[in-house]
């Protein structure tokens, strides 16, 4: 339920764009919650690492969310999700580990390749698994890329057909994109290079199509900086949502391709 969490952190670079491989760690917290959502509270923090390799981006991050019900029953989500996308955007893996009160809830593998045109994912968990994709999708990265060029050029919208890779046997979501204008931040919270003057605030809505409705599962409000580092995001449900910000960033050495 909670892994977009984790596929909002994968982004891309370009030439021009200065991506840097790099460390980051946010805190997550309750942001808004209706008595019928259930919970009280929400504390939990993530720590992401992206790193540019020969042929493409790694990624790999590291959720622990404590929930608390109206209840006072806790209970602790914790999961490792990693990726690679190969820098043209065609090749994808993904591989995802999680577990809820130290208990094993989920763990699979997978691929998709596009570069032919004929799109097919494969799930490996017990036995491999396919689901076919009819249709022409991008993968997290290169969306993240476009939504970039998009903000540069002034574009107030953004839509593609996504894969992600979340849930197991899972296909695609239709994913629209506003984009508003670039704003200055109020105060420099981090004194390094990867904290940039100015983001823009984004909000990404979620649709499966093969709901026959026009309400996303999910919308996500974010300050995104130019060189892909997301600073604050908030995730909307219908009877709550969570906010993370970023707690602290560092730059990583990239492999040496050599």
């Amino acid at each position: 339920m909670f892994k977009f969490l984790l596929l909002l952190l994968i982004l891309i670079g370009m030439p021009g764009y200065a991506l840097e491989s790099h460390h980051a760690n946010y805190i997550l917290s309750l942001y808004k919650s209706t008595p019928g959502s259930g919970i009280n509270e929400i504390d939990g923090k993530s720590s992401y690492i992206l790193r540019k390799s020969c042929n493409g981006w790694e990624t790999t991050d590291e959720l622990s969310v404590d929930f608390q019900s109206i209840d006072n029953v806790k209970s602790t989500l914790s999961s490792k999700w990693k990726t690679f996308e190969n820098f043209s955007g065609y090749s994808y893996q993904f591989d995802l580990y999680e577990e809820i009160n130290q208990e094993q809830t989920n763990q699979f593998f997978g691929y998709v390749n596009s570069a032919n045109g004929l799109n097919s994912a494969k799930y490996f968990t017990d036995k491999e698994y396919s689901v076919p994709i009819e249709t022409k999708i991008e993968f997290p990265m290169k969306q993240l890329q476009n939504i970039i060029l998009s903000a540069e050029a002034n574009q107030k919208i953004y839509s593609s057909n996504v894969f992600m890779g979340s849930e197991l046997l899972d296909s695609y979501r239709v994913v629209t994109v506003i984009i508003g204008k670039k704003k200055k931040y109020n105060k420099r919270i981090f004194q390094n290079e990867l904290f940039q003057n100015s983001y823009w605030p984004v909000s990404i809505a979620y649709f499966n199509p093969e709901k026959e409705t026009d309400k996303p599962d999910y919308t996500i409000k974010a300050k995104l900086q130019k060189n892909g580092v997301i600073t604050e995001y908030i995730i909307f449900y219908d009877d709550f949502s969570i906010i993370l910000n970023l707690s602290s960033i560092e730059v990583i050495d990239k492999k040496n391709c050599n």
